[in-house]
């Protein structure tokens, strides 16, 4: 893995284990293998853990231009990928990915969402009643 790719998956790492839970209330379980054959073009794949069919990955292409400043493509499962240009900065290496990790929550925020309103048809009463007082939750 290129150092630019490393330090770009590192710090989107440090964003949804540090800044998503202290920042958003938001806690995402999430790993980074190595690509494989399922995306070969991927430099970076984060898999976020989530239960059963939410569960999906983000596929980051990642291509150093010149000094500190790299291109940064990221899309998450099927989505159409969005283009960063990130100047990463030794200091804070993690603030520098903070705009892609905060378009990788608002597209993991949309197709959780989404995926989980055509389940609720099937759910059965108790599984309703949970997800209501998951809501009414965090209303408050």
């Amino acid at each position: 893995m290129e150092p630019v790719t490393q330090v770009v998956q590192q710090g989107l790492l440090h964003y949804f284990e540090r800044v998503c839970p202290s920042e958003h209330g938001i806690q995402i379980p999430v790993q980074s293998p190595e690509p494989g054959e399922e995306h070969p073009d991927a430099d970076c794949v984060l898999e976020f853990d989530l239960p059963g069919s939410l569960s999906t990955q983000a596929q980051l292409t990642v291509r150093h231009e010149k000094g500190n400043v790299c291109e940064v493509a990221g899309a998450l499962g099927e989505g159409p990928p969005k283009h960063f240009s990130v100047c990463l900065s030794a200091e804070s290496p993690h603030q520098s990915v903070k705009k892609i990790g905060a378009f990788l929550l608002a597209e993991l925020q949309r197709v959780v969402g989404k995926r989980l309103l055509r389940r609720i048809p099937e759910m059965g009463a108790a599984d309703r009643d949970a997800l209501e007082d998951l809501l009414v939750l965090e209303k408050e």
